[in-house]
């Protein structure tokens, strides 16, 4: 495969991307890629990025779920699920931003992933905070989603910790 440079080997390129194949290989070539930003191509082009990238999002959603869930109170598995999940945030963020696009597309397509990672490190503060220990909630604040918060220094993980996961509650009738 070659770098994309006309509408057709975008589209393959992006989905493949959407399927997963070759991930490096093919955003490495996408990132040597060229294009003319005409009007139609521009437009089609910015639809079908949007979607793989939509994609992408909602696996990296499902993955993390996995990981978490296989974590089983292991402190090494689930920073693996979290820096796993970090990878692939940092892979659509370059993705989000080839060098054939735009500043305004890239601008809304980085902000959109950059969202994404938000708002799952949100969601994964929020449900640790049910922790008792505290521990659960200072590894994922110290293993950040978002790989523009992973440049900040983490406290030193305790690699035999477990976590008490919080459990419902059942009420017997």
């Amino acid at each position: 495969m070659k770098p994309p440079c006309t509408y057709a080997e975008w589209v393959d390129a992006l989905a493949k991307i959407a399927r997963e194949e070759d991930d490096e290989k093919v955003l490495a070539l996408m990132e040597e890629g060229n294009l003319e930003w005409t009007a139609g191509v521009a437009e089609r082009l910015t639809t079908i990025l949007h979607s793989s990238l939509e994609h992408r999002l909602r696996r990296n959603a499902e993955l993390l779920q996995r990981d978490l869930g296989r974590a089983g109170g292991s402190h090494e598995n689930l920073v693996a699920g979290l820096l796993g999940c970090r990878r692939r945030y940092a892979f659509l963020i370059r993705l989000a931003s080839l060098p054939v696009l735009p500043e305004y597309v890239k601008d809304n397509l980085t902000r959109s992933v950059e969202r994404s990672a938000e708002n799952a490190q949100k969601s994964l503060e929020e449900s640790a905070s049910r922790d008792r220990t505290g521990r659960l909630a200072s590894t994922i604040r110290n293993h950040p989603l978002d790989p523009k918060r992973s440049s900040e220094t983490p406290r030193p993980p305790n690699p035999s910790a477990t976590f008490d996961v919080p459990r419902r509650r059942v009420i017997l009738p």
